[in-house]
Order: structure tokens, then sequence, then C-alpha cells
């Protein structure tokens, strides 16, 4: 097995350069999970139909679907960090004027503007730490990135929770810190660039289509499309709905629900390089989507607080084992040369699954109900399983890249 260092010899949290990434990757997630707990006053404030107000997250996503897969291409082609910086403007400066939208219309345009900034970010920072990193410490890494991105929904729920008790329009003022972000990229930020690729840009993209074509690459790229349309279609979108209808809960106390999620996100990344190593990859990846499951159908019923915790300790338990896993096997299969591409690929699936999602919840909730929503949940976690179990073979199945 090897040692716990990146390529330069220092470990990921001695690393300045890794702690940047980490800085990056914790407000790459506060797009969704700080406006998350605001979602019904801005419902309130506008006469929004229940069933549009998931546009919200579609618009932010969608910013970012067509956002991820231009800077991958320019990101292998011109260098990370010189894509990288200017995300972090357009997402910060696109955030803050959310804050001052005038119409439902005005917030969704806007909402897309800060996800073409947000789209590079995780993308990015995953890619420059499997630049930086191999073996274990890769694994590692990606933990110690899936934690920030833990960490950072859980403050950004919270903020987003108590700032909404002085408005919706508050909870915007948290990208702008993220200027902090922007300023270490662009002066102090000094990883590894792979060496540029030699090829025309049509073979460049024929290679990049060629492995995403590949049947472990395609199979993790549909996990990575049904974890995100079960976190933000069923859960960040629907699930301060059913909190607010269930238990009549306030704005703050569902950005404490969304909290608990992130804690047993960040318990299970924080383990899962040790999981690994003992399990390997695909089990953990179908035990996330199996605990995913298990979170959506308790969700589909439960009207008190004990069984929702317990749901809730599920589904953060699930995604703790799931992204990590996903996206060392991603790194593992992608060359260096073309790791943003594909990576930023990773990222537009995993855009449009919460693109498409909250809209396809949103219509089962129309002609059904918030049950319903949720056993559509529990029913595309099981289908994830067959899917993973149909593409990823043993070679998944050991020490990945350890």
């Amino acid at each position: 097995m090897q040692d716990e260092t990146a390529k330069n010899g220092r470990a990921p949290l001695a690393d300045g350069n890794f702690r940047i990434l980490m800085a990056v990757t914790f407000f790459a997630v506060i797009g969704v999970s700080s406006l998350t707990p605001a979602l019904p006053l801005v419902m309130e404030a506008w006469s929004v139909h229940p069933a549009h107000i998931g546009w919200a997250v579609t618009a932010f996503a969608l910013g970012g679907a067509l956002g991820a897969p231009v800077s991958g291409v320019l990101a292998d082609r011109l260098g990370r960090r010189r894509v990288l910086a200017p995300a972090l403007l357009i997402f910060a400066l696109g955030g803050a004027a959310c804050g001052l939208a005038q119409s439902f219309q005005q917030l969704l345009a806007l909402r897309f503007v800060q996800g073409l900034g947000a789209g590079p970010l995780n993308t990015l920072t995953f890619t420059m730490a499997g630049d930086a990193y191999e073996g274990r410490a890769r694994v590692l890494a990606m933990g110690l990135l899936g934690m920030a991105i833990s960490v950072g929904s859980a403050t950004a729920s919270i903020f987003g929770g108590l700032t909404a008790l002085a408005g919706w329009r508050w909870v915007f003022v948290m990208p702008l810190l993220a200027l902090g972000c922007w300023w270490l990229v662009q002066y102090r930020f000094d990883g590894p660039e792979p060496q540029k690729s030699a090829d025309g840009l049509g073979r460049y993209l024929g290679r990049v289509l060629g492995l995403v074509a590949s049947r472990p690459m395609a199979g993790l790229l549909a996990a990575d499309f049904c974890v995100f349309a079960l976190l933000f279609g069923a859960f960040f979108t629907y699930g301060p709905l059913m909190l607010h209808q269930r238990l009549a809960a306030a704005p703050h106390v569902i950005g404490l629900a969304m909290t608990v999620v992130t804690v047993f996100i960040g318990l299970a990344s924080a383990l899962v390089g040790r999981l690994t190593a003992w399990w390997g990859s695909r089990a953990l990846i179908v035990a996330g989507f199996g605990l995913y499951g298990l979170a959506m159908f308790i969700m589909s019923w439960a009207a008190s607080i004990w069984p929702l915790a317990l749901a809730l300790a599920c589904l953060g338990l699930g995604h703790g084992l799931l992204l990590p896993s996903v996206l060392e096997l991603l790194t593992a299969l992608s060359p260096p040369q073309l790791r943003a591409a594909l990576m930023s690929v990773n990222s537009l699936t995993m855009r449009l699954g919460q693109t498409v999602a909250p809209v396809g919840f949103g219509l089962l909730l129309t002609v059904g109900g918030l049950r319903e929503v949720f056993w559509a949940g529990a029913a595309l976690a099981v289908g994830a399983i067959v899917v993973v179990a149909a593409c990823l073979g043993r070679a998944a199945g050991g020490e990945d890249g350890a």
C-alpha cells in the first residue's frame, strides 16, 4: 500500500496548495445548501407554486452544466489555475447579485450566472488533487475534499437558516466570501500542471469521448448522475418542504436538519480511505446507494423527529461513501492530459442530475405528493445499484489505486 504523501513528498493536509483546494471546495457547495432553508420564504415572497420552486436549484445547476465541460477543455489546454480563478469571480459576484433580484424570473437568471461560475469549481479541485496525488494518498485527498464539501454544506445550511430569519435575500451574502479563495488561487497557488496535450482539438476530443463511452466510465458517470439527482432533486429541494409541512419547521430548524446530513457526510468521507482498503470502491458505492434508498423510503412516510433523524443520518453516510469512491475511480481511469475534460464530463453529468431531477420530482409532487417523490427516490437508488453492479467489474473491488 502506498503512503499518504503527494508527489512532492507532502501529505495532503501539510500541503498549502491542497488546503487552498479544500477552501475552494468548501465554497463550491454553498450555492444550493445556503439557499435551501430559505426556499419556503422565496416561494411565499413571489407566490411561487411548490412544484416550481425547484427551478431555483435547476437554474443554478443548468449554469454549472454548461460551464463545466468548457472549463475542463480549457483547463487541459491552458492550465488549471488560469481557469479556476475567473470561475471563482463569476461565482462570488453572480451569487451576491441574486440578493438584488426583483422577481422570481430575475432570480433564476442570476442563479444561472452564478452556476456558470460554480460549474468549474469542484471539477477543477478534484482534477488538481488527482494531478498532485496517487494511490492511497489520492483516496485520502478525495475523502478530505468530501469532508470540505460536507463542512461547507453544513456551514452554509446554518448560515442560510439564520440569515433567512432576516429575509431570504441575506443568504446571498455568503458567496462574496469566496473572493478570498480567488485571491489565494490567483496569487498563492503553485500546484503541479500536467504537460499539455500535443493532440489537435479533434483528436483530443475523440480520446475523451472514447473513454466516456467505455463501460466502467459510463457506469461511474451514471452513478454520479443518480447521486446528485437524489441529493438535489429529492432531498435538498423537497426535503425542506417535507420538514415544513410535517413538522412545521422554521427556516433555521430546516438549516439545522441539513447540518445533520452534512455531519454524517463528513464522518463517512473521513473513513472512506480506510474502508476502501478493506472492501474496495465498488462495494462502498453499492452500500452508499443502499443507504440512500433506505433514507428515501423512511422519508416517504416518517412524520416525527426520530425516524426523520435516522433517514438524515443514512442519507449523509450514503453520500459520504459514494462521492469520494466514485471520484477516485474516475480519476484513476483518466490520463493526466485528459483528466480535466473527463472530470468536467462527470461534473456535467452531476449538474444534469441537479437540473432535471428537481423538475422531474416536481411533476411527481403535482400528480401525487411528497410520498411519491421519496418513493421514486428509493426506486432510483435501487436502479443505481443495478447499474453499478453491471458496469463495474472486479477491478473496482479491491484497493483501487492504493
